[in-house]
């Protein structure tokens, strides 16, 4: 028998804000990284913008479950289910992956089509630093991100059942093993977790637990901390400054991990406050929504951009500074996320949602 749990009516405009924001820390992240651009007061922060990762597992496990309207226990619901996750990243994926090994691939046939079997259906992030392979410096997430919804109707159906009490203390063990995780990599110079699917799985969980805690609260007295602007500008504050003092004095290459112990109680405060706060002025914005919808592609350009964009400052602007790169990276940023979002991504899910799913 089919159960049911209340859906969430209105469009959460603070968590298209947060989504928007992670895509432009991203951008931020890659820019300062792969192109040099600086970001003044911001550029610490900025050289740790690969945090945004996690704040977008959690954001997927959290939005999954405040979204659901059901329960998936029955063979109907959970196909439905996981063609909808199919269709929502995977056509945009296998697009960029074919232009990416097309244009900027060096990897032999062989080598190809030795990993196209695991690629094609995500599961490239189970093989340690295999992100450092072909297009799998970026798609590595897509992948980590299909196990996560496999994984989805057995969290639901488990976090669904807890006790707030039991709900946290499950939380509190992701969190200790997740601040943990990090610092063993670190002493026994292991490969990252960066691209765990298993660490990731936890920060997944952590946002179908948030939300689940959200819910429960709603039901009952819900404290003003979390019915607050000014604690969530408090809470972004502080997750700014962590970040860059972190960089102080972290030695060594960049150790985006060992910054959950800032990270992770910042977005997990961010979650529950952004479940409750209204963004009255922004609702109904178009604006807001589309830039929301494009951050996939907004992410998955950015295979395409710093090359191109180093050849338009060369070869046709003539002007090499620090704004002009920031401004030339972002402008093709967007015009190439355009072009992915209304010419691979919406008709590919128009079409696939007619023909599969009921």
């Amino acid at each position: 028998m089919k159960q049911t749990i209340a859906p969430r009516k209105e469009r959460n405009v603070g968590l298209d804000l947060l989504r928007i924001s992670l895509a432009l820390l991203i951008f931020m992240f890659h820019s300062n990284m792969l192109f040099e651009c600086h970001y003044g007061v911001l550029d610490r922060f900025a050289r740790y913008g690969a945090i945004a990762m996690t704040g977008f597992f959690m954001l997927s496990g959290y939005a999954l479950s405040l979204s659901s309207k059901e329960i998936l226990t029955d063979i109907g619901s959970l196909k439905n289910f996981l063609l909808k996750r199919f269709i929502s990243i995977y056509p945009l994926y296998y697009f960029v992956a074919l232009a990416f090994i097309i244009l900027l691939g060096s990897e032999s046939f062989q080598s190809l089509a030795l990993l196209f079997p695991f690629e094609a259906l995500g599961l490239q992030s189970c093989f340690t630093s295999l992100s450092k392979i072909s297009h799998n410096g970026g798609t590595w997430f897509i992948s980590c991100l299909t196990i996560c919804y496999l994984l989805y109707p057995l969290l639901q159906w488990i976090i669904i059942r807890l006790k707030v009490k039991e709900k946290v203390i499950l939380g509190g063990g992701f969190l200790f093993l997740l601040f943990l995780a990090p610092l063993v990599q670190r002493h026994f110079i292991v490969a990252s977790i960066y691209d765990n699917p298993f660490f990731r799985a936890m920060e997944f969980s952590l946002g179908i637990i948030a939300a689940s805690v959200n819910r429960e609260m709603k039901n009952g007295h819900l404290p003003y901390v979390f019915r607050s602007k000014i604690i969530l500008s408090l809470v972004i504050f502080l997750l700014v400054t962590g970040v860059s003092v972190g960089d102080i004095y972290i030695a060594g290459p960049r150790d985006y991990m060992l910054m959950n112990w800032v990270v992770l109680p910042c977005f997990i405060m961010m979650f529950l406050i952004l479940g409750n706060v209204r963004f009255d002025a922004l609702s109904g914005n178009r604006f807001v929504s589309y830039m929301s919808a494009l951050s996939y592609a907004f992410f998955l350009a950015q295979f395409f951009v710093w090359p191109l964009s180093y050849h338009a400052i060369n070869s046709w602007i003539g002007i090499d500074n620090n704004f002009m790169r920031i401004l030339v990276s972002f402008m093709i940023c967007v015009g190439i996320s355009v072009f992915l979002h209304e010419c691979v991504e919406k008709p590919s899910s128009k079409y696939l949602k007619a023909k599969l799913l009921k």
